[in-house]
């Protein structure tokens, strides 16, 4: 008989504040679980793992992902500063196989964190059950062209505590990548708190596109253009580099 595969839509959750005490293996803790007859589309969700087990062996993941479903993944913060034990990992994102047929053409825009600037094998981006991608021009190189307008950062929030009203809320004073680099995704006009999302009747802030994440929030922008240059400006560039350069 056919299988009838639906598509479920998670968004606008805030994931965080989660505890193990003597859990172990890979999936000792895990935030999002994609793994039933359904094809997934996961977007603008913040998700926080920072947690360590007394056994011998425990690692961690963000998100994992039965890759025989067709799954999105856009507008999300996935961070993973848990700490692993034995030979285990602390990882983003973890795909049951390497197949990359069923990673959806629209996954982009989304903010990755592995719990070190510089990632290593027991800290990765990405795990496909073989192979691991330590850093996000590894992964960002295999899935191709997807993730091109993706992020590596530790974001900032308010708050990492469940019972604050900051929980997961970006502090606003820290520049992040979550302003303004997300994807508009048809029917989530709104946030986690109901606020207006950039680009829907109703919106008041300052952004210059929506955010990346749960939370739609005024922050500050990091300038990816760098300053613009006048024709005065890049004629004393140029004047400059003749007067260096060497006699033939």
């Amino acid at each position: 008989f056919p299988v009838t595969i639906y598509t479920t839509r998670i968004y606008n959750n805030m994931i965080g504040d989660l505890r193990v005490n003597s859990m172990s293996g890979q999936t000792g803790m895990m935030g999002i679980y994609l793994g039933s007859n359904a094809s997934f589309d996961v977007a603008h969700n913040t998700v926080l793992l920072a947690t360590s087990s007394s056994a011998a062996n425990f690692g961690s993941l963000v998100v994992y992902v039965n890759a025989q479903l067709p799954h999105t993944l856009r507008s999300n913060i996935f961070i993973n500063n848990s700490v692993p034990s034995g030979t285990l990992r602390t990882l983003v994102y973890y795909r049951s196989n390497p197949n990359l047929v069923n990673l959806t053409a629209n996954s982009n825009n989304n903010i990755y964190y592995a719990g070190t600037v510089t990632p290593t094998s027991n800290y990765a981006v990405m795990y496909d059950g073989t192979s691991t991608y330590p850093s996000l021009n590894a992964y960002q190189t295999l899935v191709s062209p997807r993730e091109t307008s993706s992020y590596y950062e530790n974001t900032i929030f308010t708050s990492t505590v469940g019972s604050n009203p900051g929980f997961l809320h970006i502090n606003n004073t820290s520049p992040s990548f979550a302003e303004s680099n997300g994807l508009s995704v048809t029917g989530v006009s709104n946030d986690i708190d109901l606020e207006t999302r950039f680009g829907n009747p109703g919106y008041v802030g300052s952004g210059m596109g929506v955010d990346i994440g749960a939370d739609e929030y005024n922050g500050t922008l990091i300038d990816l253009m760098g300053p613009a240059m006048t024709d005065e400006a890049k004629a004393l560039v140029e004047q400059a580099a003749e007067a260096i350069r060497p006699l033939s």
